[in-house]
């Protein structure tokens, strides 16, 4: 057990050094390096490349600042149901949702950031309450949208669902 949570600590802390140590590459690379450039771009072949990417890069200090605490909290959620089960819900919301923006995304624009990763491990409900909404569309309104405008969001419910369908059937037992 005390192992499991320092596996999970470890895991969670180097992805959120990796995170770091890209953000200060590219302020130390400048506009030489400017990773940021390979984020998702919305419907340009070169885009792809972006998807895999987008979460470890940030556009400042101030972005990084801003999704490193909900990763650290909702990564060690996910990663508490199992680490087999966190690197397959993290590869399959980064390339669910990474298609979904580079689809449906605000062209002419690149889109970074670990936001899409940080919704996705929200929208991950308790297995057993099997509710059919993906907690990242249910906001205090009661209305069914997504909780950030912009387009990063826009692919979030067919991920989501996804996603939850495949837990849901993974904790049903065969009859």
């Amino acid at each position: 057990m005390l192992f499991a949570a320092k596996r999970s600590l470890f895991v969670i802390g180097s992805l959120l050094a990796l995170m770091g140590a890209v953000e200060l590459l590219d302020l130390l690379g400048g506009r030489w390096l400017a990773l940021d450039q390979f984020g998702i771009v919305p419907r340009c072949w070169s885009g792809l490349v972006g998807i895999p990417l987008a979460p470890f890069l940030h556009c400042g200090w101030s972005h990084l600042a801003a999704n490193s605490l909900p990763f650290a909290i909702l990564g060690l959620f996910v990663i508490g149901r199992g680490e087999r089960t966190f690197w397959a819900v993290s590869a399959s919301i980064v390339i669910l949702g990474g298609l979904a923006v580079w689809l449906f995304g605000r062209g002419h624009s690149v889109h970074l950031g670990a936001s899409g990763l940080i919704f996705g491990y929200l929208s991950l409900c308790d297995k057993k309450s099997r509710c059919l909404i993906p907690l990242s569309y249910a906001n205090p309104s009661g209305t069914l949208k997504p909780p950030i405008n912009g387009s990063k969001h826009t692919g979030r419910f067919l991920d989501d669902y996804c996603i939850h369908t495949y837990m849901m059937l993974k904790s049903t037992p065969a009859r």
